[in-house]
């Protein structure tokens, strides 16, 4: 029977799943990625000052060709009215708050990505494994026919199909090895490891359909990512409408008047000074418009991802409840070849009918393989849809990593 689990061919020591995971989430590469997106994270959350920044007014006067001059020196000063900078301050919060669960989602797509190649893995080291046993019977029988020719007691037709059904078996090994190989390399330039052998992470049983899937869309990455940008985005709004409201200017300056041409020391005073914009001409609606069709499309954005993650993992669901329902093949590949042997010997069965049992007793290997894989590719298609993973420690890998 073809376990799933590579076979150590080269003599390393098998490595666990989880910690291929641990391995990949702390290498350079997603440490890097990780520390940009924290920075990102602090940018986005930096909002614009709440208030606008002072002016410095400076000012001469002269009247009567210079009979009286007037110097000042002060400063203005612009009160947002409609507070825009606290509305903004918020979507600034919102938005650094939403880098978060983009960042988990992105490291989880990352994992799910090795995962697969890691089930793609073991599923070619299986499938090379029934080749290859199923090579080994043919190159037997092969070399048992030779033989029997050569003595003169078969025909040279059965050993002349015996090579090249042997022969033939020799380019799809050939084949499978090497696309196994392909595999391992990719895991490895992937993972910084060599790997000689894997170990995929143990099953889960099938949870309730319906309560898995809310809990997942309730703690989705994805979804809150969306669910927060949605919560700046109407903060946006909120910004972009209270800048139709006035500002007031209020400024101030010390003041110096002084008669050059009377001998009048100068005399020391101030003034003040009061404006407020009237919202007649530019009341901010494009960018009132703008804003609240940027939320809209928060809004559907949030809606059609939500009922998108919803399909994928109702799908991968049914397809893992139907892999499951499959029957094991229990089956001894050797004793059944051994009849098949034996019925040739006896001259019931031709060597047509006993190349074709080989065929068929790997065929039904492979299909066992291939049921088992089955299962294994929509659990993991599930576990990524729902943006979690059911190992808990591959999940405590993921969560150490965004520490």
């Amino acid at each position: 029977m073809v376990l799933l689990t590579v076979l150590p061919a080269r003599g390393g020591a098998p490595l666990g799943e989880a910690e291929l995971v641990r391995r990949f989430v702390q290498s350079d590469v997603v440490s890097a990625e990780l520390r940009a997106g924290s920075l990102l994270a602090r940018a986005r959350a930096t909002p614009a000052p709440n208030v606008a920044n002072p002016e410095l007014n400076a000012r001469h006067e002269e009247v009567g060709g210079g009979a009286a001059r007037t110097d000042a020196i002060g400063g203005t000063v612009t009160i947002d009215l409609g507070f825009v900078g606290g509305a903004n301050a918020q979507a600034a919060r919102l938005a650094g708050q939403a880098v978060a669960p983009r960042t988990r989602e992105a490291l989880t797509a990352r994992v799910c990505a090795l995962r697969h190649g890691l089930t793609d893995l073991v599923a070619a080291e299986g499938r090379a494994a029934v080749i290859a046993s199923a090579h080994e019977r043919l190159h037997a029988l092969n070399d048992g026919f030779t033989r029997l020719a050569e003595a003169g007691e078969i025909a040279p037709y059965d050993r002349d199909r015996a090579a090249m059904a042997d022969t033939a078996h020799q380019v799809e090994l050939a084949s499978a090895n090497g696309d196994a190989a392909a595999l391992r390399i990719r895991v490895s330039a992937a993972t910084g490891v060599a790997v000689d052998a894997v170990t995929l992470a143990p099953l889960e049983a099938l949870a309730d359909q319906a309560q898995f899937i809310e809990q997942r869309l309730a703690d989705h990455p994805q979804l809150l990512a969306l669910r927060t940008e949605l919560a700046a985005s109407e903060r946006a709004e909120v910004a972009a409408r209270r800048q139709a409201l006035p500002d007031l200017r209020i400024g101030g300056a010390a003041r110096f008047d002084s008669s050059p041409g009377t001998g009048t020391p100068v005399a020391p005073g101030f003034e003040v000074s009061a404006s407020i914009e009237l919202p007649v001409l530019d009341r901010a609606q494009r960018a009132v418009r703008e804003a609240a069709a940027a939320r809209q499309q928060h809004a559907a954005r949030l809606a059609r991802q939500e009922l998108e993650l919803r399909s994928a993992m109702e799908s991968a669901w049914e397809r893992g409840a139907v892999a499951r329902g499959l029957a094991e093949q229990v089956l001894d590949p050797e004793a059944i070849w051994d009849a098949a042997r034996a019925r040739y010997a006896g001259g019931a069965a031709s060597i047509d009918d006993l190349l074709q049992t080989a065929s068929d007793v790997e065929d039904a290997q492979l299909a066992t393989l291939a049921a088992r894989m089955l299962i294994r590719r929509a659990d993991l298609d599930l576990q990524c849809a729902a943006g979690r993973f059911t190992d808990p420690a591959i999940q405590s890998a993921i969560d150490e990593a965004l520490r």
